[in-house]
């Protein structure tokens, strides 16, 4: 029936008739239904707002129902995002070990964050140049190999965890003015010690080698009851002025030694 009787007929008047309302569906539902005496009655169907989602859907006869959609934590990623009748699912973060693990890939609202396992560096043949932090990876670099052939470098500061190795080049001592006073190592260096130098009352009593020192000696002095019957070693008389001699190195020489004089009486 489209009309319901609004008004009974009296003695006097007829009845009155009205029509049902047709409610607006989906906007509107049927709260009470048509009869033949009440009129149909409708009311707005709901809406769900943003921070909500459909969980019965409306009908002729009933209403939508709503309900508040989940919040992840700061614990959580969105792993299953909301529809309009759908919650959204929220999952637990990765938690990176922090001994064995860096954050290779930083957590997002919808996105969990990626682990990946920290590079070990090999003892052996690298160091640590960049300690990790939680979202970076640890930096290995090779170890700096001394050149030890001929004992050309040697190891000033030996490697560890997290430094190089530092490599000096040894010193090479001057054969003419210094003689080797320590040998170098793989781990020290060579030491170099200036050659003694024969003064001028002294000859080269022991020659020095690459190893050694010279060895001076003091020259023996004629008396006033004595004469030299032979220059000392490694020098040459070049001229000859009165009670005179003058004795110079040799030129042939190759060890340097200071010029002296001898008094013939």
């Amino acid at each position: 029936a489209q009309q319901y009787v609004e008004k009974n007929n009296t003695q006097f008047e007829d009845r009155a008739c009205a029509t049902h309302d047709v409610c607006d569906v989906p906007l509107q539902y049927e709260v009470s239904p048509a009869t033949e005496y009440h009129a149909r009655t409708c009311a707005l169907t709901r809406v769900c707002s943003a921070v909500e989602y459909e969980t019965v859907a409306p009908t002729d006869t009933s209403n939508r129902e709503c309900e508040l959609l989940s919040l992840c934590t700061a614990a959580q990623f969105i792993a299953v995002p909301h529809s309009t009748t759908s919650d959204r699912g929220c999952n637990n973060l990765t938690v990176c070990d922090p001994v064995q693990q860096y954050e290779s890939t930083a957590a997002t609202a919808s996105s969990d964050r990626t682990c990946t396992n920290l590079t070990v560096c090999d003892a052996s043949t690298q160091w640590e140049s960049a300690a990790p932090l939680y979202n970076a990876n640890r930096e290995c670099r090779p170890l700096t190999v001394c050149n030890v052939s001929a004992f050309y470098e040697y190891e000033q500061v030996a490697a560890g965890p997290s430094n190089d190795r530092v490599c000096v080049v040894n010193d090479v001592c001057d054969d003419l003015l210094q003689y080797e006073l320590l040998p170098p190592t793989v781990s020290s260096a060579r030491v170099c010690r200036d050659l003694s130098q024969c003064g001028p009352n002294e000859y080269m009593s022991v020659e020095k080698t690459y190893t050694t020192d010279r060895d001076c000696t003091v020259l023996t002095q004629c008396g006033k009851d004595e004469w030299e019957n032979a220059p000392p070693q490694d020098w040459a008389a070049v001229s000859q002025a009165g009670a005179v001699s003058e004795f110079v190195l040799s030129e042939s020489l190759a060890e340097p030694i200071s010029t002296r004089f001898l008094r013939f009486d």
